[in-house]
């Protein structure tokens, strides 16, 4: 699996739209419907036509969260994954065209999975889908430290239950409650399970459409963040050392 050239992108949309016209190389006819229209999913005025770079990119981050066991996934992932094993995608500009699509691309697939906890030691806390309400990260408002932003799951599990205290975030109590449900294994063995969620049908056809969408899902997203009220979190003070002030 990987990511294909632009122009060859580029080549495959143009075979594409030259059916749907009737053009050729010797014959030209106008081009009716935008072309971006024309790739929306049917259900909002679209024909289904996949535009290939969104169907490459999603394919190809689809692949890599569900095929860990193949030998360019495991590349990839040892390359870029933190010591920790953190699920958390670090991303700075030096990194390859496939790392940008899947630290891109992973946001997308995780909404159409969660993961069900076993020991915990592969789930993020903050940054998987793992209560079935999305990344709690997104529910959150405020500063976390870096340590704390890869935190596992792992890590707020006390002897008896969730341990919370790590965190420097007052967690909402209707967030809180929703944790509080999730069900802790007994005897914590084994890695934890992604499943899809819904009916199942989650593929990576879904995952393009979803990319397709992201900016003006990001847009929404933005525009919601804004309405939050902030006193939906507070920050724990922090205990001051001994000689400061």
């Amino acid at each position: 699996c990987s990511i294909l050239p632009k122009n060859v992108l580029n080549t495959l949309d143009k075979i594409n739209r030259d059916f749907l016209w009737g053009s050729s190389d010797e014959k030209r006819k106008v081009q009716l419907i935008n072309w971006d229209t024309v790739t929306k999913p049917k259900w909002e005025g679209g024909l289904g036509i996949r535009k290939m770079e969104s169907k490459n990119q999603a394919t190809f981050a689809w692949r890599f969260l569900h095929e860990q066991g193949s030998l360019w996934a495991q590349v990839l992932r040892h390359k870029y994954f933190d010591s920790n094993l953190s699920p958390k995608f670090p991303h700075s500009d030096s990194d390859s065209d496939s790392w940008n699509v899947l630290h891109k691309g992973r946001d997308i697939c995780i909404s159409g999975y969660r993961s069900i906890i076993r020991n915990g030691l592969t789930t993020s806390f903050g940054h998987d889908n793992w209560t079935g309400c999305g990344p709690l990260r997104t529910l959150l408002s405020g500063p976390l430290v870096t340590e704390e932003d890869s935190r596992l799951v792992a890590e707020c599990l006390g002897t008896d239950g969730w341990d919370l205290s790590r965190l420097s975030l007052i967690i909402p109590e209707s967030i809180f409650d929703h944790i509080s449900s999730q069900s802790i294994p007994l005897h914590r063995i084994g890695d934890d399970v992604r499943i899809r969620i819904g009916d199942g049908a989650f593929c990576s056809e879904e995952c393009r459409q979803q990319q397709m969408n992201d900016d003006e899902r990001k847009e929404k997203c933005s525009l919601a963040s804004k309405k939050k009220d902030d006193s939906s979190f507070a920050v724990k003070p922090k205990p001051s050392a001994a000689g400061e002030t």
